[in-house]
């Protein structure tokens, strides 16, 4: 039966079916984690809008809201949370065009057919980056890299096979703990692909920078102005970047595309991740004691001069092009 639409708590409760929901996107884990959790984050709004029982537009906007929230406290992901407001800016426009005629039911299975071809799309969607961002990479490259990014390791597998004598350049940060390992893991790869590794740490850079052809970088999270929110320390070397004259590419799929305008990093949505520092407990107890703060911050904003392109699965475009164009198209 469809709930009171007064000031009624039921309302808003978390059903089974989010419950259940939940517990299955927890299992979405394997290689390229941040790309399978983007992935069964949308996955996961489609068999919502699919199971729920609402009937009415109020029901299943409801619905969709409490699905999203919990997504977003469960990943604690950038780039879930611009998934699932994509997907959630898909649905409410497309709720704007029920009508007598176009019923709620015929616009529910155009929502649910048109996110089955994003799905379709997100499966392919490193693929597809790979080949727009080839022809920019040329024999005797040498690649810095920062952070962890699965759309940028496909990118750089991919033309492996295809160019000649390419090296790679890994910047390391004091948040890539020597247990965590994920610098080795990604060097390690890169090496089986017959790439020429280097693993550098990020305050080295300068030193190294006038062997590097282009810096390429995934994302969290891009603004709606074309700015780019990453790893900590990335506006850092896009700053040093462009000092140099050295380009900044971007390599990240349309659903981290944001509708929120940023100018600064106290925009940066906040999310339940937190930088950790590699000192034992009994220090940091006694830091804590002297009044000591740490900043605990585990992003930062690029602003759009300091990115020459961004590579997606649908193009090519400059920070100016996307801001224009891509975002107008997918929230308007």
């Amino acid at each position: 039966m469809e709930p009171s639409r007064g000031p009624n708590p039921e309302f808003y409760r978390v059903t089974d079916l989010h419950v259940d929901l939940i517990e299955k996107y927890k299992q979405s884990k394997g290689l390229g984690e941040k790309k399978n959790k983007v992935y069964a984050a949308f996955k996961t709004l489609y068999e919502l809008l699919e199971r729920s029982l609402y009937e009415t537009q109020t029901g299943l906007l409801h619905d969709l809201a409490i699905m999203v929230d919990l997504l977003c406290l469960e990943s604690g992901l950038l780039s879930v949370r611009s998934s699932c407001e994509l997907f959630k800016a898909f649905v409410v426009r497309k709720m704007g065009e029920v009508t007598s005629q176009n019923t709620l039911q015929k616009v529910k299975q155009e929502i649910l057919a048109g996110s089955q071809a994003v799905l379709h799309n997100l499966e392919t969607a490193h693929d597809k980056i790979a080949i727009n961002a080839f022809p920019y990479i040329v024999d005797g490259s040498t690649i810095g890299i920062f952070g962890e990014s699965s759309c940028v390791l496909s990118v750089l597998k991919y033309a492996s096979t295809r160019r000649r004598n390419l090296s790679v350049i890994i910047i390391a940060t004091f948040t890539m703990r020597a247990e965590d390992a994920t610098f080795l893991e990604l060097a390690r790869v890169l090496s089986s692909h017959n790439v020429n590794v280097m693993i550098m740490s990020e305050g080295a850079l300068i030193s190294r920078i006038h062997s590097v052809s282009f810096f390429l970088l995934g994302a969290d999270m891009l603004s709606k102005n074309g700015g780019l929110v990453n790893n900590i320390g990335t506006k850092n070397i896009a700053i040093v970047a462009k000092s140099y004259r050295k380009p900044i590419y971007v390599a990240t799929e349309t659903v981290k595309f944001s509708n929120i305008y940023m100018l600064t990093n106290d925009d940066i949505p906040k999310t339940g991740s937190r930088a950790r520092y590699s000192i034992g407990n009994e220090s940091k107890l006694v830091v804590s004691r002297m009044g000591i703060a740490f900043d605990d911050s585990t992003h930062d904003l690029t602003e759009p001069e300091n990115i020459s392109l961004i590579f997606t699965d649908e193009g090519v475009h400059t920070p100016e092009s996307m801001a224009g164009s891509i975002i107008r198209a997918l929230y308007s």
